[in-house]
């Protein structure tokens, strides 16, 4: 008779012994885990995690998900208003045009207008855009709000997927970016910036 589960097993175990040699060195551990109470003795605890725990309760420290990095290559020649900016304010004083070339290997990584490079660049925010038809225009990562024929509007932040050509049933026929995903982040953003 064959024997199944032990590789789930294992992983289990490592991930029990993994969680005690962490609470081990933070040595302040069980009060602060998922909100339950724990006894020490002799350096151990009372009431922790076992092989039939939901270990997701005990994790000390989780990791966080990595965010996608925008790719706004897609952007270049198209007729997408972008916003440039070398300060990361991204005021008033901020170059507005399109996006004509990207060099990530550069500082100033971003063409404006085939004039000017900038540090930082991003999709135009707040600002409606009419659309034509076509393939969907923006990269993943984006909150977006969609206008249809029809002068509904829907916010999304998965928009890659829908129909983005021209019909004479209800289709999209403006949209507007109003921020960042909580998934995604744009190349000159540090990880913590737009959270």
């Amino acid at each position: 008779m064959e024997r199944t589960g032990g590789d789930e097993m294992n992983k289990k175990a490592k991930v029990l012994s993994d969680w005690y040699l962490e609470l081990a060195k933070n040595d302040n551990g069980f009060e602060t885990l998922a909100g339950r109470q724990g006894l020490k003795i002799a350096g151990l605890l009372c009431f922790g995690p076992n092989l039939n725990s939901n270990l997701r309760e005990y994790y000390v420290n989780q990791p966080k998900p990595v965010k996608k990095i925008i790719d706004l290559s897609c952007v270049v020649d198209s007729d997408i208003d972008c916003e440039f900016d070398n300060t990361n304010t991204f005021d008033k004083n901020s170059g507005i045009g399109n996006l004509t070339d990207v060099d990530l290997n550069s500082e100033f990584a971003y063409l404006h207008n085939n004039n000017w490079w900038y540090v930082n660049c991003r999709i135009r925010q707040d600002k409606w855009m009419y659309w034509g038809g076509g393939d969907c225009p923006l990269p993943e990562g984006f909150i977006v709000v969609l206008e249809f024929n029809d002068k509904t509007t829907l916010k999304v932040d998965n928009y890659t997927s829908l129909n983005w050509s021209r019909s004479k049933n209800n289709c999209i026929r403006a949209f507007k970016v109003i921020g960042v995903a909580e998934n995604a982040r744009y190349e000159w953003q540090k990880e913590e910036d737009n959270e």
